[in-house]
Parts: structure tokens; C-alpha cells; sequence
């Protein structure tokens, strides 16, 4: 049974939009937002609260032509 969730990851393609998005249009407050070697690492979250969504920026393979249902492709 779960008690606690810390973490949840948002896979996102533009992260100033959708910390618009989470901030302005869901009332979210900004928790972390530090531009890091490996690329900006954003986390929202509800105020008053623990848990925390992290809005990481995917990266496509190179190959990343669509399949059935618009999904890329998976990496090898």
C-alpha cells in the first residue's frame, strides 16, 4: 500500500509552457527550477504539500519517426 509519493515525472516538450500551464492554470507553485549540466531540472507541487512533479524535457532519439498511434520509436 502506498503512504507517501515523493516524486512524479511529467514528460514534457516545452518546459516554460508547461510550467505556465501547471502554475497559472492549475495553481501549482514553482518548487525547484535550477538549470543543471544535464538540462533544467523543474519540479511544481501543491502548496502545503510534499509530493512534488518533476516536468522533464524528453528527448527523441535521433530516430524517432512515429509508429501506430503517433508514439516514437523505442531506442536500441
Amino acid at each position: 500500500m502506498l503512504t507517501n509519493i515523493m516524486y512524479v515525472t511529467i514528460y514534457v516538450t516545452d518546459q516554460d509552457r508547461a510550467l505556465g500551464f501547471y502554475t497559472e492554470g492549475l495553481g501549482l507553485e514553482k518548487r525547484l527550477d535550477f538549470p543543471g549540466p544535464d538540462g533544467r531540472f523543474l519540479t511544481v507541487g501543491v502548496p502545503d504539500s510534499r509530493c512534488r512533479s518533476s516536468c522533464g524535457r524528453r528527448r527523441l532519439p535521433r530516430d524517432s519517426r512515429p509508429t501506430r498511434a503517433g508514439m516514437p520509436r523505442p531506442v536500441r
